[in-house]
């Protein structure tokens, strides 16, 4: 290659594409990466590119090569260039959510993982009677007659420091093995009933195609992922399989690795840097047959991958709502383009538009239509509010369920949405509601901590004495959130064990697992949860669900709210009746003559969504058409709504449809202003060129602390 080209260097984290580097050496390949100067610093990047030569500019030197080899293919550069452009934001940015905290910042050659065995070396050597366990260590390494990796010997019960101290007496020695994982062999298998064979038929993962598998709830789509990523691992190839919420990861995990025989790594954001690095490498050097994770596993270094699996392809989650507003699922669409190869979409409650694209074959529809374990519907009863008196959020009718399934020993799962005791502190004399400082929303009420809490910022306070507008001091909480519900429901049922199942108590991984065991073993009675158990949990003795507010979705003003009340009742449903037993799900509404919610719970999902889609024709929303939103933010408002006003005139002649300029539904979000630009086009051609100009408008005129940000294909517009 001609040394005398520019190197287009990308550096995580400077919010720019790359910047231009000169090297009088042999030019490395792209994709390698590169330390040099930045600023008043060196820093780690990678080259992206080269450029011919500028004579005028006078250009920094590279100051080292990091690495003898590409850090990334090109093949997956391509695709991470894609995201980039595709998401209208510096390629830095997205090279920053794919490499390791450790790869940025150290300068260290990036070699293949190893494993720490310990050998022994002296067997006969005569050892102290009071060295109890360096003596048990040296018969055990003698009985097992070779050497044993350190994780193995600390799972029969040596510590780190008898390890250390067994080296040090020369009675062992420690070697170093490159970590290599065979692909071929399945551990347990489990007989497929004829739909679930059907569906593996169905999937070729060798040709690019994305599969629909949509399958009623408890049908047994993990048994036909499970299946698919056998094939895949048989083939020598590798599998990625995402799935929506860190709750899910223990359960999906242990179950995977009791039916495969691979090495499994997990990815997501619970995970420590050095545990996130270690499982980097495994992927990248091809010692994992599976990743499993949440939304930043699609960034996983898979060189064989040949299989792509999401799970819940529905879930909001996989839609990032901060920093580069990615969408994983068509990322992951995309990749499995890319590299000719399959991805399936599976869920009992497709996305309109999946739904849409299976419908006109853009994407192959694979069904399951019965449950695995039984063949009994679920029952749905509608418990009118508008006769029923409730009191904390539940209706005496809704008691006589609940009370009927306990006296059958049968476990009920009650559903809210909202955490906390209230939503908010309201002022019985003036109306006013005890607000955020920071935020245009109302603090939440958290009983027993006394406090009122901001959702959004974080901020709270001490629930005041007195209305701070008219010096009342009747303030009474309005609404009801987990808190409260499981307040309740304990006082009416004394003898039953109570769980409340949300984020403020579920905090970790540790309390998420401890938590879910407890149900499994039968010792809750009633769980009061969010939707962190909506989706993926089977529990066998779990036979009422309880949705407590079945009208949220009617009321909001986001075009998207109908479909995502629609899915989560279909998912929390399905929690019920998994096993033997018929399940029955009671729904409390002030609507139970809804057309919309009388579909779903007479005729089902599919037909729901059917309607829906007409709705979104005749308004023409997606995916009918295309959407981006475009956002700036700042403390000041009045240049935040300056800048949004003077970008609105300037596209006005642009092939798009311009929706605002509008102030955010929360306008004001941690002492931040926020307005914003709804972008509709008909063809996405006219909408990215238009958004390629606005972020170059944007880039010009929008300084200081005034901050902007482009959102493509935008999930929820509620907040």
């Amino acid at each position: 290659m001609d040394t005398s080209l520019i190197c287009k260097i990308s550096i995580p984290n400077t919010y720019a594409h790359a910047y231009d580097y000169q090297r009088h050496a042999d030019l490395p390949a792209i994709g390698t990466r590169v330390l040099v100067p930045f600023k008043k610093r060196e820093r780690i990047g990678v080259i992206i590119d080269y450029a011919a030569p500028d004579k005028v500019r006078q250009l920094k030197e590279v100051l080292r090569v990091i690495d003898e080899q590409p850090l990334f293919s090109q093949e997956y550069m391509a695709w991470l260039k894609w995201i980039a452009n595709y998401y209208h934001v510096p390629f830095s940015e997205i090279l920053a959510l794919a490499m390791p905290k450790t790869l940025r910042e150290e300068v260290l050659p990036h070699e293949p993982p190893k494993i720490t065995f310990l050998k022994l070396i002296a067997s006969q050597l005569s050892i102290p009677k009071q060295q109890k366990k360096i003596l048990q260590l040296q018969r055990f390494l003698q009985q097992q007659g070779q050497a044993l990796s350190i994780e193995q010997l600390k799972h029969e019960g040596f510590s780190k420091a008898t390890l250390t101290k067994a080296v040090a007496m020369q009675v062992a020695e420690y070697e170093y093995r490159e970590d290599i994982v065979s692909f071929t062999a399945s551990a347990n298998s489990v007989s497929l009933n004829l739909e679930q064979q059907q569906a593996v038929a169905a999937i070729d993962s060798g040709l690019f195609k994305p599969y629909l598998l949509q399958g009623v709830t408890g049908s047994g789509k993990t048994e036909v992922y499970i299946e698919l990523i056998k094939k895949t691992l048989q083939q020598g190839k590798q599998a990625l399989l995402l799935i929506p919420e860190i709750g899910l990861t223990s359960g999906i995990n242990h179950r995977l690795k009791s039916r495969l025989d691979t090495h499994i790594v997990v990815f997501h954001s619970h995970l420590s840097e050095k545990q996130r690095f270690k499982n980097w490498q495994q992927a990248y050097f091809g010692h994992a047959g599976l990743v499993l994770g949440t939304r930043s596993a699609i960034f996983a270094p898979l060189p064989n991958l040949g299989l792509i699996i999401i799970d819940e392809e529905h879930d909001l989650s996989f839609k990032q709502q901060d920093g580069v507003r990615y969408s994983a699922k068509d990322s992951l669409i995309m990749r499995a383009k890319m590299q000719n190869i399959a991805i399936i979409l599976g869920t009992a409650t497709p996305a309109l538009e999946s739904y849409y694209n299976a419908q006109y074959h853009r994407y192959k529809l694979v069904l399951l239509t019965k449950k695995a374990l039984n063949d009994t519907p679920l029952s749905f009863s509608l418990v009118d509010l508008r006769q029923k008196k409730t009191l904390h959020g539940v209706a005496d009718d809704t008691l006589q369920y609940i009370k009927k399934h306990l006296a059958l020993h049968q476990q009920v799962l009650v559903f809210i949405n909202r955490r906390g005791y209230a939503p908010l502190l309201f002022c019985h004399d003036c109306g006013s509601a005890v607000g955020c400082k920071r935020c245009d929303v109302n603090l939440t009420l958290y009983r027993a901590k006394n406090y009122l809490t901001c959702h959004h910022c974080g901020w709270g306070q001490k629930p005041p004495k007195q209305c701070i507008k008219c010096s009342s001091a009747h303030l009474v909480p309005v609404g009801c959130g987990t808190e409260q519900v499981a307040d309740y429901l304990t006082l009416c049922f004394p003898e039953a064990k109570v769980l409340r199942f949300d984020r403020d108590v579920m905090k970790n991984k540790v309390e998420i697992e401890k938590g879910l065991l407890s149900i499994q073993n039968k010792e809750i009675n009633i769980i009061v949860a969010t939707q962190m158990l909506a989706k993926g949990h089977h529990f066998a003795n779990l036979n009422l669900v309880v949705i407590l507010d079945g009208d949220s979705g009617f009321y909001q003003s986001d075009f998207r709210a109908l479909e995502r009340l629609g899915q989560m009742i279909t998912q929390v449903a399905g929690r019920a009746g998994r096993a033997d037993k018929p399940g029955e799900v009671i729904i409390q509404t002030h609507l139970p003559k809804h057309p919309l919610l009388l579909t779903l719970i007479q005729q089902g999902y599919e037909p729901f969504i059917t309607q829906l889609l007409k709705q979104r024709e005749e308004a023409q929303l997606p995916p009918y058409n295309y959407l981006a939103l475009v956002r700036v933010q700042g403390k000041n408002a009045t240049n935040v709504i300056s800048c949004i006003k003077l970008l609105a005139q300037s596209i006005a002649d642009y092939p798009i449809e311009v929706l605002g300029p509008a102030p955010a539904p929360i306008e004001k979000k941690a002492e931040v202003h926020r307005w914003q630009l709804v972008l509709k086009a008909w063809k996405r051609h006219d909408l990215h060129s238009s958004l390629e100009q606005i972020s170059a408008w944007l880039g010009k005129h929008c300084l200081g602390s005034t901050r902007w940000f482009i959102e493509v294909d935008p999930y929820d517009l509620s907040s």
